[in-house]
């Protein structure tokens, strides 16, 4: 089990870029944007960081907690929904390199494992809406990354993800 994850998601300790689980549905868009370490926190996954050193890495027992929690089940959905709000009212991340791609793979992987296939693809499907919009013009203009993100997307889920550990 891990620990850290265990006082963020029950002791509401502020681990996420010192944020506590609740705060983190009410943060500003610019928080949600400059911000890098809140996302690991919010949508934990067996994978480590490149980019935030301390990110939580799920193992396999908290996996099977986090999930067994209707709490953290409303917070996951709750947290989808914001961050749909904070993806639809900024346009700089429909370009073909932006890291808010990196935080929705992370996001459709968290929510596969911890809550369900279904709100993963609502998910996915909500920002396939708000990003054709944008890849319509952007292919215009000979921008093809957003074919590239959608497929990586797709990617389907290895449970050979979990490793021993965390």
């Amino acid at each position: 089990m891990n620990l850290r994850m265990r006082m963020f998601y029950d002791a509401n300790a502020p681990l996420a870029d010192g944020f506590r689980r609740k705060e983190l549905l009410s943060i500003s868009n610019e928080d949600f944007e400059s911000k890098h370490g809140f996302i690991q926190w919010a949508f934990p996954t067996p994978e480590s960081s490149n980019q935030v050193s301390n990110a939580p890495i799920l193992d396999l027992e908290t996996a099977v907690w986090l999930a067994e929690k209707p709490d953290v089940s409303v917070f996951l959905e709750a947290m989808t929904v914001r961050f749909l709000e904070f993806l639809s009212v900024n346009q700089h991340w429909k370009q073909r390199y932006n890291h808010n791609h990196l935080r929705i793979s992370r996001a459709i992987l968290s929510l596969r494992l911890l809550h369900s296939w279904e709100l993963a693809d609502w998910f996915y499907n909500k920002v396939k809406a708000v990003l054709g919009r944008a890849c319509n013009g952007l292919l215009q203009h000979r921008m093809k990354g957003c074919v590239v993100v959608q497929a990586e997307w797709e990617l389907p889920l290895s449970f050979s993800l979990f490793h021993k550990g965390g």
